[in-house]
């Protein structure tokens, strides 16, 4: 499946490579008046060419072979264009990422399970996605019920939510939020208020990460 990706992602500059190379050796191989050297550039130039078509070939099969894990239709069979992207289908992708996990995104701030974790060591290119949407299942709570989940949250879940929105980019967000946490005695009136206005903005967040990293979230048929 390597070998995929890496034709997936390679292939067509490669493929590129050696039709250029093919054409810079056709200018000597017509040039020069020496037979043998024509014959040797003109074997040169087929070859390059051959193996350009190979890459070529390489390419198209890695492409077909390769599903976008937000964008592959099922009944089409085929990726959608990038347009297709909504807020909606991402969470409605993500939380389907989840559910091999757990019945209950809302728990995940009680506990993050062990093979979730592991997972996320493979799949790293999920962990910002996963942790916007921890953040967003908060903001679709009531005052209450948000608070109460807020402040019974491991501290070590808010911490490893944080990091991962830190390093999507998020930093500011990430350090304010862990400091709702970290002082949530003097922060309990802020917290609803919170979540409750930014959630168009988590909502976003997860948008634009999906968009920056299109690329990341190709994966082979079998898998997805």
């Amino acid at each position: 499946m390597k070998k995929n990706q890496f034709f997936f992602e390679h292939g067509l500059h490669l493929a590129t490579v050696c039709a250029v190379l093919g054409l810079l050796l056709f200018i000597p191989a017509s040039m020069t008046p020496v037979l043998g050297l024509r014959i040797f550039f003109g074997i040169l130039v087929a070859i390059c060419l051959a193996v350009g078509v190979v890459f070529l070939y390489l390419s198209h099969h890695a492409k077909k072979e390769r599903v976008h894990f937000f964008l592959y239709d099922q009944e089409k069979g085929s990726n959608l264009p990038m347009s297709a992207l909504t807020p909606e289908l991402i969470q409605e992708k993500t939380d389907a990422y989840l559910s091999e996990y757990t019945d209950s995104i809302i728990g995940l701030w009680q506990d993050i399970p062990k093979k979730l974790r592991l997972r996320l060591e493979t799949d790293t290119q999920f962990l910002p996605l996963i942790s916007y949407r921890m953040l967003l299942e908060l903001s679709f709570r009531d005052a209450s019920e948000l608070l109460s989940v807020f402040e019974k949250a491991d501290i070590r879940a808010v911490g490893y939510v944080c990091r991962a929105v830190r390093d999507a980019g998020d930093g500011e967000l990430a350090d304010y939020i862990f400091q709702l946490k970290k002082n949530i005695e003097e922060n309990r009136a802020r917290i609803p208020a919170f979540f409750h206005k930014n959630k168009r903005l988590l909502e976003e967040r997860m948008l634009r990460f999906v968009e920056c990293h299109i690329g990341d979230f190709y994966m082979d048929q079998a898998k997805k």
